[in-house]
């Protein structure tokens, strides 16, 4: 079993996802569409933290998933990290293995699953517009091997800590 698959597997994770704490219970619920994916990276390119996140969950074209694992996933997020303003570009697939692990017991059962994820870093939204409508727009994707676009979403970076950081007051 593959060190990921074993600690979804492990007795420490089933517990927290078989019995939420009390916190969890009261917001949990109130996930509109919720969407739960362990994936593997097929291709990462760029370096830093983009204060403007783009992520598209799709579907792979039939016969093209070998494509996106290998030349073609690269060729994307290399074509990505070189527009302007592109700080990242990572391509996720699913891992079926992993994710039959993480649903064990689980008390969400019907979260959306993305068989692949596209999560693009920018320095603002301007520059995800750019490759948005630009190299993302369903065509530029579909030359990819991308078939039906299931989920397309922004978030922009509020807060970032470091492990080494720690947010309690000196005493």
């Amino acid at each position: 079993m593959r060190r990921p698959t074993r600690a979804l597997a492990s007795e420490a994770y089933l517990k927290l996802v078989r019995d939420f704490d009390p916190r969890s219970r009261q917001f949990v619920p109130r996930f509109e569409s919720p969407s739960r994916t362990v994936s593997a990276v097929r291709a990462s390119t760029g370096l830093g933290e983009g204060g403007v996140l783009g992520l598209i969950g799709f579907a792979a074209r039939a016969g093209a998933a070998d494509g996106l694992r290998g030349e073609a996933g690269t060729r994307l997020t290399d074509e990505l990290v070189a527009q302007p303003g592109i700080t990242g570009a990572h391509l996720l697939e699913a891992d079926e293995e992993a994710l039959a692990h993480s649903r064990k017991g689980h008390l969400r059962q019907n979260d959306l699953v993305l068989p692949w994820t596209l999560i693009v870093e920018a320095i603002d939204e301007a520059a995800l517009d750019a490759a948005w409508h630009g190299r993302l727009a369903a065509s530029g994707l579909a030359a990819d091997g991308a078939g039906e676009t299931l989920v397309r979403g922004r978030y922009r970076m509020l807060f970032s800590l470091a492990a080494q950081q720690n947010l309690k007051p000196p005493e």
